[in-house]
């Protein structure tokens, strides 16, 4: 004989005769079938599904069925014809598209919408909200206004503010609704013309336009500052304003120069009119024919820094004045008292030695690399390091160095292409592909004393001091073999 099973949750029916002495088997599997039919949750995951998805039986056997992913495309899961039940949909997806749940019998469907839960039943044939009571639904869901299917003949009075709605059921042409904070209510308000506008209101409009009729100018003036004169003002009936200069010329103090002939190189004289500056004695004249300076003497004179190498001989000022060397090839920045920069150092062989400089990167022999805070040299580079014992406090050997060396080790490796690029490219000598040393996380797991991190993240080992733990493994297995030989 062959087993049947029940329309909406598929429970096994065993025939008579069936499952001899193994009765067990189609009892509990049913019990598990009724535990999930009444406790159950399926989760469905929505990405890549679009159009009619027709539910398994082990999708839709348990009452909650939850929906997740990204939509790409509407969905639409739907029970097959005949199965009945009640069921709660967690529709917790994402992206501009729905999801509809339905039945295969072709009846009525419901949208569940975005972060919502909704009671559905069916009857085999149409799904439907398990509810019909407008109160009901309108005081479970912040947002009812996606209940579409809904009866009309199952609301009654208005929907509140606070549920969604406005609380108002009529309008005339025109009116506005305006918030209260008290109560939380929508007020019906209409537009009140005032003086010189006319309002009209219409279906689904509202027209503010000027009154007809208008007002008339009289008399037209102008006024102008004291170094301006204006003629033909007021107007009072037609004419013409003209604006123009009440001395000979525009004051320095509006813009002007307060001169009107002028010859040569400008000399300012505070807020009053501009005058001709005078050779030999306010400026150098030019001495040859692409105006290369001759030297002389200026009384009371300042010169500006000069950051630029020029040609020429030099010239002096007297009085309140500074010495400005010029020279084809600097070989000193002679004017580098409280120079911070060498801002244009391209000849120039030496800066002042007392001073502090700071340089984004340095080649000695070569070219700078361009990465902050890199120093290249194509020679040696002899340094000492302080290291004397008045200066140090605390001393102890350091402990299992040769623990230390042996977890470290010794590597080799490729630099990044990322790393090469940084650092200018690969060219054979400073920068090259395969490399060795170690690794900065296997010191720092064991010794973290010798390693930093700089300021883009990324953890540098300070070599030179790897030396002493060195040192020190070599005592440590010196000790070793000298126990050994006891």
């Amino acid at each position: 004989m062959v087993s049947s099973y029940t329309t909406n949750k598929y429970i096994e029916k065993p025939a008579n005769g069936d499952y001899n002495n193994t009765w067990s088997t189609p009892v509990n599997n049913d019990w598990d079938v009724i535990d999930t039919a009444f406790g159950g949750t399926t989760t469905i995951n929505a990405v890549g599904a679009s159009g009619t998805v027709a539910l398994s039986i082990a999708q839709y056997r348990p009452p909650v069925i939850a929906i997740t992913g990204a939509l790409t495309a509407n969905v639409n899961y739907q029970l097959p014809a005949g199965v009945g039940g009640f069921w709660y949909i967690f529709n917790n997806t994402s992206g501009a598209f729905s999801i509809l749940f339905s039945s295969a019998g072709g009846g009525s469907t419901v949208t569940v919408p975005q972060g919502y839960t909704v009671a559905v039943i069916c009857d085999g044939t149409n799904v439907g909200l398990s509810t019909t009571n407008a109160a009901l639904i309108t005081s479970s869901y912040a947002n009812p206004s996606w209940i579409t299917s809904l009866a009309a003949s199952k609301l009654t009075g208005t929907v509140a503010v606070t549920n969604g709605g406005t609380g108002q059921t009529t309008y005339t042409d025109g009116q506005l609704l305006i918030g209260n904070s008290t109560g939380n209510t929508l007020t019906k308000a209409t537009l009140t013309a005032g003086t010189g506008i006319s309002i009209t209101n219409s279906a689904g409009g509202i027209t503010i336009a000027t009154a007809a009729g208008g007002g008339t100018v009289t008399s037209v003036a102008m006024t102008v500052p004291s170094f301006l004169s204006v003629t033909g003002s007021p107007i009072t009936t037609s004419g013409t304003l003209a604006v123009t200069l009440s001395g000979t010329a525009l004051p320095v103090a509006n813009g002007g120069t307060g001169a009107t002939t002028l010859t040569g190189v400008l000399k300012g004289n505070g807020t009053s009119a501009f005058s001709a500056a005078t050779a030999g004695t306010d400026y150098v004249a030019p001495g040859g024919a692409l105006g290369t300076p001759s030297s002389g003497n200026l009384a009371n004179c300042t010169f500006p820094t000069l950051n630029q190498n020029t040609t020429g001989s030099s010239g002096s000022c007297t009085g309140n004045s500074a010495t400005a060397t010029l020279a084809t090839n600097a070989t000193n920045a002679t004017n580098a008292t409280n120079a911070t920069t060498a801002t244009t150092a391209t000849t120039a062989n030496a800066l002042n030695t007392s001073n502090n400089y700071q340089v984004n990167s340095l080649g000695v022999g070569t070219a700078a690399s361009g990465t902050a805070g890199e120093i290249r040299a194509t020679n040696n580079v002899t340094a000492y390091y302080s290291s004397d014992a008045t200066l140090k406090e605390n001393v102890q050997p350091i402990q299992n160095a040769l623990g230390i060396v042996s977890a470290v080790g010794g590597k080799t490796f490729d630099w990044t292409d990322a790393y090469i690029a940084d650092h200018g490219g690969e060219d054979g000598y400073f920068v090259q592909k395969s490399d060795f040393g170690v690794i900065a996380q296997d010191v720092q797991a064991i010794f973290p004393l010798a390693v930093r991190k700089r300021q883009d993240g990324t953890l540098a080992v300070d070599y030179e001091k790897l030396v002493a733990v060195a040192f020190q493994a070599i005592a440590e297995l010196r000790a070793e073999v000298e126990a050994l030989k006891k």
